[in-house]
């Protein structure tokens, strides 16, 4: 599961930070101190997208191992 959990990560993990990368140069407060409030999107996404992928990849290998 492991194997699965990884290739799950490495779509999962930009996409999150990307989302909230967006999030926050959308929000006008936000841009005076932009690159402060992007990094810390980029590593809450990052973080978000472990055990995201973690369940992504048990529903994964419980439909692959029912059929």
């Amino acid at each position: 599961m492991f194997k699965i959990s990884a290739v799950v990560f490495v779509i999962a993990a930009p996409t999150l930070m990307g989302i909230l990368a967006v999030a926050v140069m959308a929000t006008p407060s936000l841009m005076n101190d932009g690159a402060k409030w992007i990094s810390a999107a980029a590593g809450i996404g990052l973080l978000l997208s472990l055990p995201i992928s973690y369940f992504i990849a048990k529903s994964i290998d419980s439909v692959i191992k029912k059929g």
